[in-house]
C-alpha cells in the first residue's frame, strides 16, 4: 500500500487492501465455445461426426423434428441385408417398415459413401412406409433434408411421396437427371445426376418460397408445389404401390413449422452440411 492507495502484487495477481486484507481474484468463467454449427461446440454436444448429431443440431436450433432416420446398423432391422424396418429416432418414433417382397437392401459399409450405411430400393418392387402424419404445408411448413442418390434414372419414378395422391412427391421428370418436387404441382426442377450422392433439401410452404436444393447450386425456387395433405410418408415409390425408383438413402430428416429461436432454415442447412462433410468424408455433393 502506498499512501493508503490500493496496490496489486504483480507476481501473484493479488489485491492488497488498506487494512492488509488480501484478495485473490477468481478465474473468469468462459462461455461455452460455439462453432460453425451455431450450437454448442462439439465438446459440449458430443461427437459432431456421430450419426445422431443432425437431430440434436435441429433441436438445439429450435426446430420440431418430425422424423429422423440414419442408416446405421443399430437403427436398421435386417437379415442378410434384407430390410424390414428403419428406425425413426425422433420422439414420434414413426419407423419406416417394409412388407415381405417389398424390402429394400441395407449396406452397412457402402464403399461409395466412405463406408457409411445406405438403404437401396431396386426400382421394381421395393418401398418403405412411415406412419408420419404431416399437416398440409400451408398449415405447417415441411422441410426435408436428405442424403440420397438416384441409382438408375427412369422417368417419372418417385424417390419419396405422401400417402395421399399427388403429395410430397420427389420425382424424376421426363428429362434425364432432372428431379422435381410436387405436392399437387410439379415445380422447381433441379439436376441430380444418377450415381452421385447428394445432399438434397425440399421446402414445402404452399407459397412461391417452396424450393428444391440439390448439391452445390442455389435452391431452385419460385414455384408453389401445392397444399395437399400428405398424411403418411413413403420412400422409394408411390404408396399404392407404383412408380418404384432405383435410388438409395443414407439419412432423412423432416422438420416442421418454424424455429422457436427465430432462426432461418438456411442456418440449419449450413450446420447439417458441415456435419455431412465430416460424417461422409467428402463423398456427398453439397
Amino acid at each position: 500500500m502506498t499512501g493508503g492507495v490500493l496496490i496489486e502484487a504483480p507476481s501473484a495477481r493479488r489485491l492488497i487492501l488498506p487494512d492488509r486484507r488480501i484478495i485473490v481474484p477468481t478465474a473468469r468463467r468462459r462461455r461455452p465455445r460455439r462453432d460453425a454449427l451455431g450450437v454448442l461446440g462439439a465438446a459440449q454436444c458430443g461427437q459432431l461426426s456421430g450419426g445422431t448429431a443432425p437431430m440434436l443440431i435441429a433441436r438445439l436450433q429450435g426446430w420440431t423434428v418430425a422424423l429422423y432416420s440414419i442408416a446405421e446398423s443399430a437403427y436398421v432391422t435386417q437379415v442378410a441385408g434384407v430390410t424390414s424396418a428403419w428406425a425413426d429416432l425422433s420422439p414420434s418414433a414413426n419407423n419406416f417398415a417394409a412388407t415381405v417382397g417389398q424390402q429394400p437392401t441395407f449396406t452397412a459399409t457402402d464403399a461409395t459413401l466412405a463406408n457409411r450405411g445406405s438403404i437401396t430400393g431396386d426400382g421394381a418392387t421395393q418401398q418403405m412406409h412411415s406412419a408420419l402424419d404431416l399437416a398440409p404445408p400451408g398449415t405447417t411448413p415441411i422441410r426435408i433434408y436428405t442424403i440420397a442418390k438416384v441409382v438408375t434414372y427412369v422417368a417419372l419414378r418417385r424417390l419419396m411421396a405422401g400417402a395421399t395422391t399427388n403429395t410430397l412427391r420427389w420425382r424424376l421428370t421426363n428429362t434425364t437427371n432432372v428431379i422435381a418436387m410436387d405436392n399437387g404441382t410439379a415445380t422447381n426442377a433441379n439436376t441430380m445426376v444418377a450415381g452421385t450422392w447428394y445432399r438434397s433439401s425440399l421446402v414445402y410452404t404452399n407459397t412461391t418460397s417452396d424450393s428444391l436444393r440439390i448439391g452445390n447450386p442455389a435452391a431452385v425456387t419460385g414455384g408453389n408445389a401445392g397444399n395437399n395433405d400428405p398424411t403418411s410418408f413413403c420412400i422409394f415409390a408411390d404408396p399404392t404401390p407404383a412408380n418404384f425408383a432405383s435410388c438409395a438413402y443414407s439419412m432423412i430428416l423432416v422438420v416442421t413449422g418454424s424455429s422457436s429461436l427465430g432462426l432461418a432454415y438456411s442456418n440449419l442447412e449450413s450446420a447439417l452440411d458441415l456435419w455431412a462433410t465430416r460424417y461422409y468424408c467428402g463423398t456427398v455433393t453439397l
